[in-house]
């Protein structure tokens, strides 16, 4: 969320404050970041900027950023972000709005799929991701299938109690061949079928 570019300030009486708006010269986008750091603590949030629209910077990010960042959660329950987020946007019909890969809302910024990477998740999630989606109310989805490499059945199989031979992990990678994409849950049953 940190803009890397030079900022103007204007200072803005609203009816419930005065504040400085700092936008990006290049942009115009509005930084965060930057207005948190000089010590504004309160600002108005449009319902539109709940999906990024009009070059608002999206309360969500604002919110997850401070937490994240500066461990202040501008009094909001954090579990409750991202589900109260998807309400509104299904009351408003936009479900389907944020772009896949748009942070928080997006639906693949906690889905990870592919060998090494998904591997990686296994053990330690943070390598690949800014933010637990757990605190948020959101969840991680790790998926398996025709992509996945050697290193990911390697993982897999002793979380189902089975020991991870060679012939085994070429099965559990024939399987997720056949069987297409699935997530963890579905490939640890799937492991079972190995035995």
């Amino acid at each position: 969320m940190r803009c890397d570019s030079q900022v103007q300030t204007e200072s803005y009486e609203g009816t419930r404050c005065v504040y400085p708006t700092w936008k990006c010269k290049n942009c115009g986008t509005p930084v965060p970041e930057q207005i948190y750091e000089v010590g504004v603590r309160k600002a108005d949030a449009s319902g539109a900027s709940l999906n990024g629209r009009a070059s608002n910077s999206a309360f969500k990010e604002i919110i997850v950023s401070g937490i994240v960042e500066h461990n202040t959660s501008f009094d909001v329950a954090e579990d409750k972000l991202i589900p109260t987020c998807r309400s509104v946007l299904d009351i408003l019909e936009e479900s389907n709005a944020p772009a896949p890969r748009k942070a928080i809302l997006g639906s693949e910024v906690t889905e990870h799929e592919s060998g090494i990477h998904t591997a990686v998740m296994l053990q330690e999630p943070s390598v690949f991701e800014p933010f637990d989606p757990h605190v948020f109310g959101g969840r991680r989805e790790l998926l398996f299938g025709k992509g996945t490499g050697a290193s990911g059945p390697s993982t897999l199989l002793p979380r189902a109690s089975i020991e991870p031979t060679k012939q085994r992990i070429k099965r559990f990678l024939e399987l997720f061949a056949d069987e297409g994409l699935m997530n963890e849950d579905e490939a640890l049953v799937l492991a079972q079928s190995i035995m």
